[in-house]
């Protein structure tokens, strides 16, 4: 071996002998396998049942929740999004369909008040 990877070896070793001593981490670590485990058992024992009333199998309460999962992520990031957006005072789409319009309005009240000017202009001469 190159000394270079005995001394990376020696570190990681090091490393994982300290946070195998750490007592505080272990325990972190174990709640957190034990919140794990309650949420998967019960996952598991949750009753779910299909448009016809039967009962679904692990699989297809997997891909239930995975689509509950993907709406509600999408859901936080379109919410994260538009804040990130306001507080960024980016101008969004709707305000931009607004602004035209309101240029459009603008435009035709410019061409009306020019119209009204020529034709006051003509009576007066």
């Amino acid at each position: 071996m190159k000394t270079k990877s005995i001394v990376e070896l020696a570190a990681i070793s090091s490393t994982l002998y300290t946070l195998s001593k750490d007592k505080e981490l272990r325990e972190k670590l174990a709640q957190w396998a034990e919140k794990g485990k309650d949420k998967v058992n019960e996952f598991v024992k949750d009753k779910m049942v299909d448009e016809e009333g039967k009962e679904l199998d692990f699989m297809e309460k997997i891909a239930v929740k995975m689509e509950e999962s993907a709406k509600e992520m999408e859901d936080k990031i379109s919410e994260t999004v538009s804040s990130l957006y306001s507080k960024m005072n980016i101008t969004h789409t709707d305000e931009l369909a607004k602004i035209k319009e309101r240029y459009d309005d603008m435009k035709k009240e410019l061409s009306l008040t020019k119209s009204r000017l020529t034709k006051l202009e003509k009576k007066e001469q």
